[in-house]
Formats: C-alpha cells, structure tokens, sequence
C-alpha cells in the first residue's frame, strides 16, 4: 500500500509540472522540493506509515532577513548660556584684574612687637656713617654705599632687674622710602644689636640697641621709615 501511495504521488507531481500552463517554471531542484512536500502530506495521513517524508521546511519557508534598523539621529539642543556659565566665586568678583588685596597689618607700638614684659623699647634716633668703629666691630660700606645706623632704648620698668631677651622674638625689619625696600639690614656683631639683644638690665635702666642698614649714597634720611613685623602687628616709625 505504501509503495503505491509513493508511485501515484510522483506521477501526480510529474503531471502537474508538465502538464499546467499557468504554473510558473520551476527549477529542477524547485520541482524535486515541491514533490517531496506533497508526497509528505499524503504519507502524513497514512496510519500505516509513522514518520513521512523529511524535507527542509526552511527552504518552503524561508525566514525573511532582519533589516537592521537605523537609529534616529538626536538633534542637538541648543545650550543656555546663562545656564552653562559656572557662577562667579565672590574671590573671583572682586578680583577681575587678579590682584589680591593686601594684608592689613595691626599698627602698634614697637614694645607689642617684642611683647616681652616689664620692657619698653623705644627709637631713639639715627645717623649716616661709611663705617663701624670704637664701641662696634669694624664694618665698613660697601663702594657707592653707605651706614645707616638706628638707635633704640631698651628700658627695664619692672621692679628687679632681669635679663631682657630680644632676639628669640625674630621680627621682621624693614626700611622704606614710598612703600619701597630701601636699604639692606646688615648682621653685625655691634654691642646692642636687636637682632642678637640678650642682655641683663637694672631696674629702671636703660640700654642701647642699634640696627644697622647699608644704603645707597643717595639715601634721603627725611623720606625713610622703619618697620617692624610680627604676627599681624606692626609698629612704624618715621626716621629722624
């Protein structure tokens, strides 16, 4: 019965693509493909055949290929330019030119800079000199230049005497003439000078301290002033 059902299905299917005008020409691998196909279909219905014909149902049915899809492109959005400007920092504002403001010193008296107590210290006076002699280590200018030499007071007020120490506070010294460095405070070994001033004194006397500067020959006396600096504090005095 089997065997019969094959012939007849292979002679329908040599019938129909011989014989029929409006069916399109098929290939000879197309036409062995349809043939497979409906001799599958009428074994399927055969209880006494269980598995039927193998064939490729992907060739009958192909899968169409996946087109990919083209993402659409973002539009740029146009940026907010009061937006996109990162704020000003106040330090920013205040400073378009890139200065920085200057540091305000405290103005106080020269005894605050030192802040040692029972002392007073106080400038005295100054003179020009081309060198160091007698009482100091001589210390000669240098060609063009010449010795500025201040004067201070060193004045034990308590009641006892005591050792007066001035050099272990460092400040910061400094001539000027129209808010410029104007001199070079020169290391000496002179008796009484503040740099190195660590020196016992009676009470209610007094000792001589001294700061020596080379300047320029042209230096004008009458223009200059010192000052004094330590931890936020100044004292300022005009030369005399």
């Amino acid at each position: 019965m089997r065997k019969k059902l094959v012939i007849t299905t292979a002679i329908c299917a040599l019938l129909l693509t011989g014989c029929a005008t409006d069916v399109p020409d098929l290939s000879g691998i197309d036409s062995r493909k349809a043939s497979e196909y409906m001799a599958g279909e009428l074994l399927k219905h055969d209880s006494n055949y269980d598995y039927g014909l193998e064939y490729d149902h992907a060739i009958l049915n192909p899968t169409p290929t996946p087109q990919p899809t083209v993402a659409p492109t973002p539009t740029a959005k146009p940026k907010d330019n009061a937006a996109s400007q990162s704020p000003q920092s106040p330090d920013q504002s205040n400073n378009t030119d890139g200065n920085t403001d200057e540091v305000t010193m405290q103005q106080v008296a020269l005894s605050e800079i030192y802040g040692v107590k029972d002392t007073e210290v106080r400038f005295v006076s100054s003179s020009m000199k081309s060198s160091l002699g007698d009482d100091y280590a001589y210390f000669k200018a240098a060609k063009g230049k010449k010795l500025l030499l201040l004067y201070f007071r060193v004045k034990n007020t308590g009641a006892k005497e005591s050792k007066i120490n001035l050099a272990a506070v460092k400040p910061q010294y400094q001539l000027v003439v129209d808010g410029a460095n104007a001199g070079e405070l020169q290391q000496t070994i002179a008796e009484g000078d503040l740099q190195y001033f660590d020196r016992k004194v009676a009470s209610g006397k007094s000792k001589q301290g001294v700061l020596v500067f080379q300047v320029d020959d042209s230096f004008q006396l009458d223009k200059a002033s010192l000052t004094v600096t330590k931890d936020g504090k100044q004292a300022t005095m005009a030369l005399k």
